[in-house]
């Protein structure tokens, strides 16, 4: 599952990545442990929870989530039963960022068909 992720760094300012469980629990991880435990403890609640807020409207499902601050860019991305989480630079293109997840959400999902 990690060669997914690494997929990910082909774009400018993409500094980690980690794919989790639903339930938070990390299943491949490219990222420093300790930043990776820190988006795991947290990514799969906000993830769910900004799931649930788009269900509220009759837009359909949150697919991709991205959050911008002044310091960093974290992108969280449905995969089926998994969540992609992805660390950036503030500067990362965001086209690009989401181009390359929604080829890794795929990949991811038809692995996890096969």
């Amino acid at each position: 599952m990690e060669v997914y992720l690494q997929a990910l760094f082909e774009v400018d300012g993409v500094i980690g990545a980690i794919l989790l469980g639903k339930d938070g629990l990390v299943i491949a991880s490219a990222m420093e442990p300790s930043r990776a435990e820190l988006h795991a403890a947290h990514a799969a609640a906000a993830f769910d929870g900004l799931a649930t807020y788009a269900r509220q409207f009759p837009s359909g499902q949150a697919r991709l989530v991205i959050l911008e601050t002044g310091v960093s860019c974290v992108a969280l991305a449905d995969a089926a039963d998994l969540i992609i989480v992805v660390e950036a630079t503030p500067t990362v293109n965001l086209g690009h960022l989401r181009l390359a997840l929604r080829q890794a959400t795929r990949a991811v999902i038809a692995h996890l068909r096969a």
